[in-house]
């Protein structure tokens, strides 16, 4: 499984779970930040095979029902909510991801909502 953190997460999380052997990347990483537009985000995701990672509620799943009423598939979506993983949380969600990414879970047109661990 390939990750595409989103804006709203930290390099850090990315880096401590690159040191782990994992694939991921941020958008700043890869200058995706720069598109304005989060159903371009995801389509460039989808391009690139990875799985998108945000905080973004407000977006993404509603870009995620109108991908399935569209038949678009993805490699997947994972959704933090602040109110169960705070955004300053780094461990919180290096811990998450590092146990999605190892369970070699097939996310694909699946939208996942992260958890404690």
């Amino acid at each position: 499984m390939r990750l595409l953190l989103d804006d709203h997460l930290s390099r850090k999380v990315a880096e401590a779970l690159r040191e782990r052997g994992h694939d991921v990347v941020c958008t700043r990483e890869c200058r995706l930040h720069e598109l304005h537009d989060d159903r371009e985000l995801w389509s460039r995701a989808i391009d690139l095979g990875r799985v998108v990672v945000t905080y973004d509620k407000d977006d993404f799943p509603a870009l995620y029902d109108e991908f399935f009423t569209e038949g678009i598939s993805h490699p997947g979506l994972i959704l933090f909510f602040s109110s169960t993983i705070a955004q300053h949380d780094l461990g919180g969600q290096i811990r998450y991801l590092a146990r999605v990414l190892q369970s070699g879970a097939d996310l694909t047109d699946q939208m996942v909502i992260a958890t404690r661990v």
